[in-house]
């Protein structure tokens, strides 16, 4: 945001050329005289458009970014210049209004969202503390992710969570303690694919969670000796088609049929760091948080709390005083948008939320996957089934609104019930779980995976043009024909999409979630490859991507990972990409266009907010920024 570009308002060479005597400009027959005229006033017009523009600059929304501070600076703002202009101009306009508001709750949250342009959630700490697991010996939990894992001897079904297949005990994030054989038997559910406890990955997808129905069922073992392996009771363990065979304590796991290949498997799991601190908060009034610290009798003393007591009596970590914490979730807020119909220009009741242009007879729209607004993650039809009420009018989902009242309001009438639901088909909307769906006259049936909903715009009495909807999307960036790097200096045919070379997660262009979930939830290579959403690659300025070569998922970690011919290999994962042998020539130039997530920006944008942000609260509270998403850890930084 430059401000407009200032025009001359006055035609200097006409002038001028008005002004002479007559006799001038009537010798001026093949008007070499006005040619010149019109070189001579460049600097008059020069002249006026600077001091037009001086003008300009006294006013914020038309000041060139230069002079945004100099502006801030006469109001008391302090601006940092690297910022975008448009975060620049946010922090002066809103200036007044929060030095009449300082202090307030939701005057300091609408100032962060429009900052950063992030969802932020504020948490009153006054009640809450801050715990460290396993205070006395500073051995806290680690979470290991997007492992390869071993396997002795290849294509055994004889697995290691490790890929040097040493001993690795699996602990629980939850409690901080070692999952026990005897505490995983019966319980398997509730450790398998769970977040902080293990999951085992098959090319991005799940192998214990139901999509629609687990691939692979988790039973407690113990495989001190693969070929004998036994319950945790000592009997004899038989291990069925697709059964995976858990043995925690020793970090091992056996299946026997089908066998997935081990180069397209990754694990998750927990280890025990020494001389480590990781810090969580939990709320010392919610005696289910206690009870799963396993410190129900006193949580207070192995707190750390991070402000000194008011008085002697007060007891260290069981109370804070005006702490006030803000919780981030990055991503990209679509509000108050209009939906589209399908096909436009009807009165279906199917509606995607994308509101993008469509063609004549369009019915499927552009597909996007909605984000949770609390952690990041995607939002899945089970998990909206499971908590309608969290997510529906609420800014950690998404809120449909006729004429500005809400759907899930009381305030609307007839009273509408929204159901989670599978929309591939709009003829035929299933359950989550992939039953048959009988929508009646007052359902609003949702599908976050989709990016679609459909409901009966006769029952519900309203017009499709009245619908407005918001929503969240998930952060990302697009490139346009950058130059990869290659990775290799003896393999020449493998780069990374990165100019850097960097390891880079590849996201869906169009709703910024990783191609990886994508493909987990059902969404085949070809969305992607060659396509605007997903990745395109360009030999001497011809795209390869699908008539040439077509796609392949492969490990790229190790650069020899053969490619079979006439396919080009990706790893979506490590951003990284792999010609077949002998299709390049050195002298081929390679450009690729890519989207991920600019998460040097968003580092730089919530480093300068948690600066900021003091400013605005009253003397004596602490802001607590969190980034409140579950990162993508680079197992090297653990090694």
């Amino acid at each position: 945001m430059n401000g407009p570009v200032v025009e001359p308002s006055l035609d200097f060479p006409a002038l001028l050329f008005k002004l002479l005597p007559g006799i001038y400009r009537d010798k001026d027959a093949q008007g070499e005289l006005q040619r010149f005229l019109q070189i001579a006033s460049l600097p008059l017009e020069e002249l006026e458009v600077s001091i037009a523009q001086l003008y300009e600059d006294l006013f914020l929304g038309n000041a060139r970014a230069p002079f945004i501070p100099l502006i801030g600076a006469l109001i008391g703002v302090e601006i940092d210049p690297t910022l975008p202009e448009r975060t620049q101009r946010t922090e002066v306009e809103e200036a007044f209004a929060f030095y009449r508001s300082k202090g307030l709750h939701d005057p300091i949250g609408q100032y962060a969202e429009r900052v950063t342009a992030w969802r932020a959630a504020l948490i009153d700490f006054s009640q809450k503390v801050s715990q460290v697991p396993f205070v006395s010996d500073l051995n806290p939990v680690v979470p290991y992710r997007n492992q390869p894992v071993g396997e002795d001897p290849p294509a055994s079904g004889n697995f290691f969570f490790r890929a040097d297949g040493a001993l690795q005990p699996l602990f629980d994030r939850q409690t901080g303690r070692p999952i026990r054989r005897e505490g995983l038997f019966g319980h398997e559910t509730e450790y398998a694919g769970i977040e902080g406890r293990f999951a085992i990955r098959d090319r991005g997808v799940d192998l214990f969670l139901p999509d629609p129905a687990p691939a692979y069922a988790a039973i407690a073992a113990d495989l001190t000796d693969f070929a004998n392996p036994k319950m945790p009771n000592g009997i004899a363990l038989t291990i069925l088609p697709n059964q995976v065979a858990i043995d925690p304590e020793l970090g091992r796991f056996k299946i026997v049929s089908p066998i997935p290949l081990a180069g397209n498997l990754r694990v998750e799991f927990q280890v025990l760091v020494p001389a480590s601190v990781a810090v969580q908060t939990f709320d010392l009034r919610d005696p289910m948080q206690i009870t799963r610290l396993n410190r129900s009798d006193d949580a207070a003393p192995h707190t750390i709390d991070i402000r000194r007591p008011r008085r002697p009596t007060d007891r260290i970590g069981r109370y804070h005083f005006d702490n006030l914490g803000f919780f981030f979730t990055l991503g990209r807020q679509m509000s108050n948008q209009r939906p589209n119909i399908l096909p436009p220009g009807s009165q279906s009741g199917n509606f995607s939320f994308d509101g993008r242009l469509l063609g004549v007879g369009d019915t499927t729209g552009v597909s996007v996957q909605l984000q949770d607004g609390i952690d990041g993650s995607p939002l899945t039809r089970q998990k909206l089934e499971a908590a309608v009420e969290e997510f529906c009018g609420t800014t950690r989902g998404f809120t449909l609104r006729v004429n500005g009242i809400d759907l899930s309001s009381p305030d609307f009438q007839p009273a509408a019930t929204l159901r989670a639901a599978d929309l591939s088909d709009f003829a035929n909307p299933k359950t989550p779980a992939g039953g048959v769906l009988a929508l009646g006259a007052h359902d609003v049936a949702v599908d976050p995976e989709r990016g679609r909903f459909k409901l009966d715009l006769t029952g519900l009495g309203i017009a499709a043009e009245q619908i407005r909807v918001d929503y969240l999307l998930a952060p990302v960036q697009n490139h346009q024909g950058t130059q990869p790097a290659a990775l290799s200096e003896t393999v020449h045919d493998i780069f990374g999409f990165d100019p850097q070379g960097k390891r880079i997660v590849l996201r869906d262009g169009e709703d910024g979630m990783p191609i990886s979930v994508k493909r987990r939830f059902g969404a085949a290579l070809s969305d992607f490859h060659g396509k605007r959403r997903g990745w395109t690659v360009y030999r001497n300025g011809v795209d390869v991507s699908g008539v040439l070569l077509q796609a392949e998922e492969k490990d790229l970690e190790d650069p020899i990972t053969p490619v079979t011919p006439g396919r080009l290999a990706v790893d979506a994962d490590r951003g990284r990409f792999k010609f077949p042998v002998g299709f390049l020539s050195p002298a081929d130039l390679i450009a690729v266009d890519y989207s991920d997530e600019d998460t040097a920006g968003e580092a730089q944008l919530l480093a300068s907010f948690s600066q900021r942000s003091p400013k605005l609260l009253p003397a004596g509270v602490v802001p607590v920024p969190i980034d409140t998403r579950v990162p993508h850890v680079d197992p090297s930084v653990l090694e």
